[in-house]
């Protein structure tokens, strides 16, 4: 049960940090291109997180269409990548902004947001849902840059 209310903290957390975000960016660049942000020193790690964020987001459209024609095969996949897309969204954040938890953060959010579960969960469709796949490859590839940063 303590697991639970975690992740619930943890996503909370996640879209309050993204929430913020949104509202900083359409506060801040109201011009018609958006500022280009620096390249800093978790430029893999945010790379990745936006990128498994974007597939994430590809892929769970994929399966709201596939529960509109009646296949609810990917129920699962729906809701592990629902999990993890605010907490990536998240990470790609706090890398940017190079906040002093993101080590901590990134470390939570691999563990307790379901990147490595939503791997898991996708690479069961990957041979049949190129979305999935995708998807799949982006949380590994998420997963190997928040545990270099753990080891760093």
């Amino acid at each position: 049960m303590e697991c639970v209310i975690g992740r619930r903290n943890l996503l909370l957390s996640a879209g309050a940090v993204v929430a913020a975000s949104v509202t900083s960016a359409s506060l801040v660049g109201a011009a018609d291109e958006p500022a280009e942000r620096p390249k800093g020193a978790h430029q893999a790690l945010v790379d990745a997180a936006r990128t498994c964020s974007s597939d994430g987001q590809a892929c769970l459209a994929h399966c709201l269409a596939m529960f509109k024609s009646g296949d609810t095969s990917l129920a699962a996949c729906a809701q592990s990548v629902s999990e993890m897309i605010p907490a990536c969204s998240a990470v790609a954040e706090l890398a940017t902004l190079g906040a002093t938890r993101l080590g901590e953060f990134a470390t939570a959010c691999r563990a307790v947001c379901d990147c490595e579960d939503c791997e898991k969960e996708c690479r069961k469709h990957a041979d049949t849902h190129a979305v999935c796949k995708a998807c799949a490859d982006s949380c590994a590839r998420f997963v190997s840059e928040a545990k270099l940063l753990s080891t760093a």
